[in-house]
C-alpha cells in the first residue's frame, strides 16, 4: 500500500496512514519554518524522518531525482547514521514510483553531523572561506596533542621576557610539567576560561589577589 496521495498538482504524504500523535503531525508542517522541542524518547527521530520523507515528496514533484535538497544536521556521528537508516526505510516504505530514483541515489543524501557538513563547505569553498582545502576535521587525540604542543610553545616564548615570574610559577605550579598541565586544562575548559576573563573585564573580581594564586584555585576546583 502506498503512502503517497496524489492530488491535483502535487504529490503527499498521506498523514492518516502513518501513526503520529497530533503534536508530531503538527512538526511535519513544510511550509513555515519550525522548532521542536521535546524530551527523549517523545518520538523526535521518528517524526523528524517522516518530516524529511515529506519534504523529499515536494523534491521528486518538482523533478528531483536525488536527496541532496534536503540537509540534515545532527550533533553525532551515530544519530547521523541512525537517521540516515530510518529516512531510508521511510522513503523505501512510501511505495510509489516517483520517489525511485530518490531510493536509487540514497547514498547522496545530505545527512551528517554539523563538523563534517562544515568540513565538505571548507573543501568545497576555500576561497570563500579561507580554510586550505585540505583541512580536516581533528581527531580528539590528535587534537589533544596539538593543544599541548602549542600550549608549551607559547609558554616557553612567553618565558624570554617574563623571567622574573618563574619563581612564583613554580611556588604554584612545582615545576615546568605542572605549568604546562594548567596550561593544557585552562585551554580544555577554554568556556569557563571565557568566564573568567569575562567576569574580570567587567570588573566583577572586586579582590583578584595574585594571577599565580588565582589561577591555580580555579584549576583546583
Amino acid at each position: 500500500m502506498s503512502l503517497v496521495v496524489e492530488h491535483e498538482d502535487h504529490l503527499d504524504l498521506d498523514l492518516d496512514a502513518v501513526p503520529l500523535t497530533e503534536a508530531q503531525r503538527a512538526a511535519l508542517a513544510i511550509d513555515r519554518h519550525l522548532v521542536v522541542s521535546a524530551g527523549a524518547g517523545s518520538g523526535k527521530t521518528h517524526t523528524l524522518a517522516w518530516r524529511y520523507v515529506r519534504l523529499l515528496l515536494k523534491l521528486a514533484q518538482e523533478g528531483a531525482t536525488t536527496p541532496e535538497g534536503v540537509l540534515v544536521l545532527t550533533f553525532t556521528e551515530k544519530a547521523a547514521h541512525e537517521m540516515a537508516q530510518r529516512c531510508e526505510r521511510r522513503l523505501i516504505e512510501l511505495g510509489h514510483p516517483a520517489v525511485a530514483p530518490l531510493v536509487d541515489s540514497f547514498q547522496r543524501a545530505s545527512i551528517q553531523t554539523f563538523h563534517a557538513f562544515c568540513a565538505r563547505i571548507t573543501r568545497e569553498f576555500p576561497g570563500w572561506t579561507g580554510i586550505p582545502a585540505d583541512a580536516r576535521v581533528l581527531e580528539p587525540d590528535e587534537a589533544t596533542r596539538l593543544r599541548r604542543e602549542l600550549g608549551a610553545q607559547a609558554f616557553d616564548r612567553w618565558l624570554e621576557t617574563r623571567t622574573e615570574t618563574v619563581g612564583l610559577l613554580l611556588d604554584t605550579f612545582g615545576s615546568r610539567r605542572g605549568v604546562l598541565e594548567a596550561i593544557d586544562q585552562a585551554l580544555a575548559r577554554h568556556g569557563v576560561l571565557r568566564e573568567r576573563l569575562g567576569q574580570h573585564a567587567r570588573g566583577e573580581l572586586r579582590d583578584p589577589g595574585s594571577v599565580e594564586t588565582r589561577w591555580a584555585d580555579w584549576l583546583a576546583k
